[in-house]
């Protein structure tokens, strides 16, 4: 199977419970990300996570801990802690690689919330009963080409979740985050997806730039990955040669290994991020636009 992007961890050590990643209080011990699994076990560098043209190398862990230098100025943590000054022995510290300048598909790499049990009133998002499941590869449409992770964009701000609305107020990084590539039907929260749920989509292919989805990418620094003002997709990077009117072109990697640069517009009209939300359980086909009836 494909992992998750993050996990809750049960303690300082680095262990958890799948079975208790709907706890968020679980996040005393910061977030377990995907590369540490590789980096702490010694299989790669712990900046084999970062790129040289993105500043610092990468975006910040959403808790950087106690040392000053992997913070950037207006981030807080989790906690609400700035850079830090004065005791530092209560600064949470993420097992993550210190910079991220890669994200992975959230249709195939899921958040860390295990549950199938649907709740249908998406009043408030985080209330509800999540239903991402564990990815098996025999899963995927192999006949397709689909994106397994790309870059982040090149600025942390794009990564993360304004406090205030104000994209240059205080900003908590998200990089422990896989990017969500679709819109739901009907709901403003991708996770409120119960059985009978009508699916997703890209984006209306009659709009102009290809839908609801590729309008709303900006080449501003405003904090996108959680909030109303922009796709999740705005958080790829765009910052190679060449381009179009959303920035330059970008590095995707695909599950079959192949690495292509192109732009971020282009995966989203040959529908590269998959044909369905295979990391959601329950009506995860990807439509075409908001009327089809099928996919």
């Amino acid at each position: 199977v494909y992992p998750p992007a993050y996990l809750y961890a049960s303690d300082a050590a680095g262990n958890y419970d799948i079975d208790r990643q709907t706890d968020e209080s679980r996040r005393t011990f910061g977030y377990l990300h995907w590369s540490w699994f590789l980096y702490s076990q010694g299989q790669v560098q712990d900046d084999a996570f970062s790129c040289p043209q993105y500043e610092n190398g990468g975006a910040p862990r959403t808790n950087p801990g106690p040392e000053d230098r992997h913070w950037e100025s207006g981030q807080v943590d989790s906690n609400n802690n700035r850079r830090p000054g004065g005791d530092t022995s209560t600064r949470v510290e993420d097992k993550q690689a210190p910079r991220m300048a890669y994200g992975a598909n959230a249709a195939i790499v899921p958040r860390n919330k295990f549950r199938n049990t649907a709740v249908i009133d998406d009043s408030n998002c985080s209330s509800l009963a999540r239903l991402n499941k564990w990815v098996r590869e025999s899963e995927l449409n192999t006949s397709r080409k689909i994106v397994l992770a790309t870059e982040y964009f090149e600025n942390w701000r794009a990564i993360g979740k304004s406090l205030s609305g104000n994209p240059d107020g205080d900003v908590v990084s998200k990089s422990h985050r896989s990017i969500v590539p679709f819109e739901n039907i009907g709901y403003d929260c991708e996770y409120a997806v119960p059985q009978d749920q009508s699916g997703f989509v890209y984006g209306d292919p009659d709009l102009p730039y290809f839908g609801l989805e590729a309008r709303r990418l900006l080449l501003e620094r405003d904090a996108l990955i959680e909030g109303s003002v922009a796709t999740e997709l705005n958080a790829v990077g765009r910052h190679h040669p060449g381009g179009d009117d959303f920035g330059g072109s970008t590095n995707f990697l695909f599950i079959d290994g192949s690495v292509e640069r192109k732009e971020l517009l282009e995966t989203l009209k040959r529908r590269e991020w998959g044909d369905r939300f295979y990391s959601m359980e329950g009506k995860n086909e990807i439509r075409l636009n908001y009327g089809d009836e099928e996919s």
